[in-house]
């Protein structure tokens, strides 16, 4: 018996293929923040103009479980989504596939995703996706990753933050204004 494997070099096709733009990788993890049924999103740009600076999308949206993470959100191409099921707060999904996260994760070098779900309460789960561990294996399977979590009575509320560090390009000003108009029409 086999199985289907994926190479490693498939991650990078994606995310340099999918979201040309720093703009729309961008939009794709806010469109999450929105699907989370988040009332409040931040995007955070630091040190953006040189190679090298971090992106932050910050919400209040409802988080994810351990489950959540492992059965949905670091599962590429499956979507429990549906545009015919509303959120709890009436949004109909705005995400679909998980594919345009996946091209917004690959922007840095690095993509930490911090997040606390709304039961069970003081809990927060923290996911490093280092993508040099993936450029140097194989199939994508041959990279474990850690859903590590804490528990703690200052996690009073419930959300994710993603930060996608060492950025592997500049964000040009161009860009910076195309998402703002984005956001605006988002919002």
């Amino acid at each position: 018996m086999a199985n289907i494997r994926f190479s490693s070099d498939i991650l990078k096709r994606l995310g340099e293929e999918l979201n040309p733009n720093a703009d729309q990788g961008i939009i794709e993890l806010v469109k999450n923040s929105y699907d989370a049924d988040a009332k409040s999103c931040v995007v955070k740009l630091d040190s953006i103009r040189a190679v090298g600076g971090t992106v932050e999308i910050v919400d209040d949206g409802v988080g994810m479980s351990k489950s959540d993470i492992s059965e949905g959100w670091l599962v590429l191409g499956r979507s429990g989504k549906t545009k015919l099921k509303k959120t709890r707060l009436g949004r109909i999904p705005a995400g679909s596939k998980g594919l345009g996260r996946l091209a917004a994760l690959r922007m840095g070098s690095s993509a930490i995703l911090r997040t606390r779900p709304r039961k069970p309460k003081n809990t927060e789960f923290e996911v490093l996706l280092d993508w040099g561990l993936f450029d140097k294996a194989d199939v994508v399977e041959d990279v474990p990753i850690e859903i590590a979590s804490r528990k703690s009575k200052t996690i009073t509320k419930s959300g994710s933050d993603i930060a996608l560090k060492g950025l592997k390009s500049s964000i040009s000003s161009n860009e910076v204004k195309r998402l703002a108009r984005t956001l605006i029409l988002l919002a």
